[in-house]
């Protein structure tokens, strides 16, 4: 059953407080107890949760017993698990940037970047957008270059599906796909444009061979526009086993860009 405002009110105020607690909670082994009986938004949780027995809604009144497993020593993983009930029953599907995945994250670290650049033409979904930057951002990219109406990290579904890595990859607007394909060629670049074309090489016989290599992908529905295809030096198909004989856009270039990366790290051996 949908919430009433007031219990969608409760809820939207619970699950902001536990989002602000994981994103203060220290870096340590998500299994490793923390003492936080005397956090006070920690409390307030408590309270809140232990407050939805006073719910119009049978489901969230059901949720409120929670608050006793939010003891007061307590690891990541234990206070993940509380929240999961509450995800759920929220009206809105969980995005992905509301998953806090961050141990690991270094911020001392410096970005190690490879001659490897990405040209996106006509993109439509700002999600997707957001992936390849955090995917780019991984793979120590040196620069995207956005054509046509691609979203930028100025639309908030980009930024926030970017997750904070579109400040840290370098990009730029490039009207057209062909233009950007010309001057990264006068840079010394391969371009290679990922499409599922009958002249294409799969991926698993392309020889890269250490090359600065820039890919280009195109819209989710139509690929890469005719003149742009004219532009490469190259068209890449990824094998497929089942019946689509396509995938996600971001999926696709992560396949192909790590196997760049294996190549090109390869070379340098």
């Amino acid at each position: 059953m949908s919430l009433g405002s007031a219990d969608q009110a409760r809820l939207n105020g619970i699950l902001k407080l536990a989002r602000e607690l994981e994103l203060a909670w220290p870096r340590l082994d998500r299994y490793q107890l923390r003492t936080v009986s005397a956090n006070p938004d920690y409390l307030e949780l408590k309270r809140r949760i232990a407050d939805c027995m006073a719910a119009d809604a049978e489901s969230l009144r059901r949720l409120a017993p929670s608050a006793t497993h939010l003891h007061d020593e307590i690891s990541l993983s234990h206070f993940y698990g509380c929240l999961v009930p509450f995800e759920r029953l929220s009206s809105r599907a969980l995005r992905d940037d509301e998953f806090l995945v961050q141990e690991g994250d270094d911020a001392n670290k410096d970005a190690s970047r490879v001659p490897l650049k990405l040209i996106v033409e006509n993109l439509r979904s700002a999600f997707n957008v957001g992936a390849l930057f955090r995917t780019s951002e991984c793979l120590g990219v040196s620069e995207i270059l956005l054509c046509g109406y691609t979203p930028g990290p100025d639309d908030d579904k980009t930024s926030r599906t970017a997750m904070g890595t579109s400040s840290l990859v370098p990009w730029r607007r490039v009207d057209r796909a062909p233009t950007a394909c010309r001057e990264l060629r006068k840079e010394g670049y391969t371009i290679v444009a990922l499409e599922t074309s009958t002249i294409a090489i799969s991926l698993n016989d392309f020889k890269f061979d250490g090359r600065p290599l820039a890919f280009v992908i195109g819209n989710e529905r139509f690929g890469i526009e005719g003149d742009t295809l004219q532009a490469v030096d190259s068209v890449c198909r990824i094998p497929v086993r089942g019946i689509k004989n396509s995938m996600n856009v971001g999926v696709a270039f992560g396949i192909a860009a790590f196997e760049w990366l294996r190549q090109f790290e390869s070379a340098q051996r």
